[in-house]
């Protein structure tokens, strides 16, 4: 749906790279765009990491509101996308599997700063080794 690239935008974010791994959700989060009127600020696109190059730029904050499978698969993905310093914020994870996202982030490179609780549910803020 776009709903965090739309909520970087409106929160000073002035370029945002959206990717939806379903054709559907692409094709909904660019009419959420467009109809927000930011697609001067927010890109859209539809793959997975390895088909879309997401390190062309480095990246302050790279958000990833995924399964706990693809944050795993994807992991070194995520810390290449990001400048060295920036943050990674994932959610979606299960509060019990926080500290395997944690183990599994380390060895890519991204250190855990916070862990955010809300039910069963954990936000976490990684930070991309300089």
């Amino acid at each position: 749906s776009a709903i965090l690239s739309i909520a970087a935008a409106r929160l000073g974010a002035t370029s945002v790279l959206g990717i939806e791994l379903d054709s559907i959700a692409a094709k909904v989060a660019k009419a959420n765009v467009a109809e927000n009127h930011l697609s001067q600020a927010i890109q859209v696109a539809h793959g997975t990491f390895p088909r879309v190059d997401v390190t062309a730029e480095l990246w302050d904050i790279v958000v990833a509101n995924i399964s706990f499978n693809a944050l795993y698969e994807f992991s070194s993905s995520l810390v290449a996308a990001a400048r060295p310093g920036g943050l990674i914020i994932t959610s979606g994870i299960l509060k019990e599997r926080q500290s395997e996202v944690a183990g599994f982030m380390a060895k890519v490179g991204a250190t855990l700063k916070i862990a955010n609780e809300d039910g069963d549910w954990a936000a976490l803020v990684f930070r991309v080794a300089v």
